[in-house]
């Protein structure tokens, strides 16, 4: 029976895992290539080495490390430093906060149902992503800070592409 129940909780965390919301980062790391590893220290173990271009799919997990996977609605393969991943030569699209509540909910996961993150002032502009889901574009945004790190997400309808 626990075996069971064991096998039953793997499989619904790593449908979960799948439904995340990810968006399409480049590994930046000078050394020419980064760590993906099996924790989110740089103590834990090295999972894979990944070179410097490699597009990779993260989804933000509250910290300076990213989950990680090499296709949009591929399996998790471990964590990396937000530090060694950037836009590289994938574009960033400059939007504006448009609800009409006055601000809009920048979320961890892409689901109304993750934790708020931060809070966007209507009008207030950023740089944001596309986000995968299940490996196909979603209704999310993908949202970058000052430093093109990824800290959530937030629905395309509070929003507004104004430039590329």
């Amino acid at each position: 029976m626990k075996r069971i129940v064991f096998c039953f909780m793997a499989m619904m965390i790593s449908m979960a895992m799948m439904a995340q919301g990810r968006c399409l980062m480049s590994i930046t790391d000078n050394d020419g290539y980064s760590n993906v590893r099996k924790g989110m220290t740089t103590k834990s173990a090295i999972v894979k080495k990944v070179i410097k271009g490699t597009e990779v799919y993260v989804t933000p997990t509250g910290t300076n490390w990213y989950r990680v996977s090499l296709s949009p609605n591929g399996a998790f393969v471990g964590y990396i430093h937000n530090s060694c991943v950037g836009m590289g030569d994938n574009f960033a699209t400059l939007y504006k906060v448009t609800d009409k509540d006055g601000y809009t909910n920048v979320r961890q996961q892409a689901t109304t149902k993750s934790a708020i993150v931060k809070k966007m002032r209507t009008g207030e502009e950023f740089e944001g992503v596309a986000v995968y889901v299940n490996g196909e574009f979603s209704n999310w945004v993908g949202v970058l800070d000052e430093n093109q790190h990824l800290i959530g997400f937030v629905y395309n309808t509070n929003v507004l592409a104004i430039a590329q």
